[in-house]
């Protein structure tokens, strides 16, 4: 292996080390779920991208700047304010090493060979690269620049920090995130430790899902932080604004996903002064990326290279499964079962949780989900 690619890997790893470390300011316990972990090091990462590249400070030195002076936020909190100690038993923190492990099977073709497949070639590439080259997101340079950049951001930032040889670390990412929630929520509904980690290594290794983990595809980037709305609307109340944040940039449908869940998660009208205003100032914190980003589109749209009108659906909805009625339904369904029997395990999972369901308002989300599926994304 050449030097050149362990220098890259060594600081690519110190920075996302130091988010890691710093992603414990969202936890009161000392340790924390390691999906909880991923994703609040992926939102940290996301948001010191976008803020950089607006600013037009996007430099591998401002990027760890900013990593260590979180880390040094969190030293510090740490030490004025000791936090308890959540111990976990050895078989649930051995228990995640089957999905992890999987995701890292999965994904290591992608990881060390080039970039290969086409959408990430033809967009996600190169927006994350526009970027990391400017310096900056004030450029319209590639086809799609206009499209929420969720996890070309990530991306973004990894290609500026450690060069193309670590690019398929942000599917990687996407794909533990997506894995272990998946074992979380397994264990949540009663399973034991071993058996919701044997879930979670059957979904990632459904072939749909695995071939995205080295690559710069944001399907699995969008499903992982869907379940991370999900998760936080039910289980984690202070994570809701930062998992809708982030879903809602990533593809031009995240936002409508977003929405939903943010929907079904307000308040009844009779429901207390406090209650509702708390409820607003979620949607509000998740929606400030996104309206940022919308902004900065309008104001290069006039002078922008690549005008999005040359390359927009002209009629979106005909991108979207429930526009293609009856023949979208019978398409979604041939894409999974020759995806294997692991797809259709999860489609009837997926359709056990609309009867089964806590809560009766929410047991819908799953179906309007798949209804909103690129429709393109299963065509066989």
């Amino acid at each position: 292996m050449e030097v050149h690619v362990i220098v890259s890997a060594l600081e690519t790893l110190a920075w996302l080390a130091l988010l890691w470390y710093g992603a414990g300011l969202f936890s009161p316990a000392r340790r924390v779920e390691a999906a909880n972990r991923i994703r609040d090091t992926l939102f940290l990462a996301v948001c010191s991208a976008f803020g950089l590249a607006l600013l037009g400070l996007f430099y591998p030195a401002s990027c760890f700047g900013i990593a260590a002076a979180i880390a040094a936020f969190r030293l510090s909190r740490d030490r004025r304010f000791p936090r308890s100690v959540r111990t976990s038993g050895n078989s649930e923190a051995f228990a995640h090493v089957l999905p992890v492990v999987a995701a890292a099977v999965v994904s290591w073709p992608g990881i060390v060979r080039p970039i290969l497949d086409g959408d990430s070639l033809g967009y996600h590439l190169p927006n994350a690269a526009s970027w990391a080259n400017a310096h900056s997101l004030w450029t319209t340079a590639t086809m799609y620049w206009w499209y929420p950049p969720g996890s070309e951001l990530f991306a973004s930032a990894l290609f500026l920090i450690g060069g193309p040889t670590v690019l398929g670390v942000a599917g990687l990412a996407a794909l533990l995130l997506l894995a272990l929630r998946v074992e979380a929520f397994a264990q949540r509904a009663g399973l034991s430790t071993w058996s919701a980690g044997a879930v979670a290594a059957m979904v990632v290794t459904v072939p749909t899902i695995g071939l995205q983990g080295g690559s710069l595809q944001n399907d699995v980037w969008l499903g992982a932080w869907t379940l991370e709305c999900l998760w936080a609307l039910t289980y984690d109340g202070p994570a809701f604004a930062r998992s809708l944040a982030v879903c809602a940039l990533i593809k031009p449908v995240g936002f409508v996903f977003s929405a939903l869940v943010l929907i079904f998660s307000l308040p009844p009208k009779r429901a207390r002064l406090q209650i509702l205003a708390g409820a607003w100032l979620t949607a509000l914190g998740a929606s400030s990326m996104l309206a940022i980003w919308v902004v900065h589109v309008g104001i290069l749209w006039p002078n922008a290279i690549i005008s999005p009108a040359q390359n927009a659906y002209p009629h979106l909805a005909s991108s979207l499964v429930v526009a293609h009625g009856v023949e979208g339904a019978l398409t979604f369904t041939r894409a999974l079962i020759a995806q294997g029997l692991g797809t259709v395990v999860l489609l009837a999972t997926v359709l056990a949780a609309l009867f089964v369901g806590k809560s009766r308002a929410r047991r819908h989300l799953p179906l309007m989900f798949h209804r909103l599926f690129p429709y393109r994304a299963v065509r066989v």
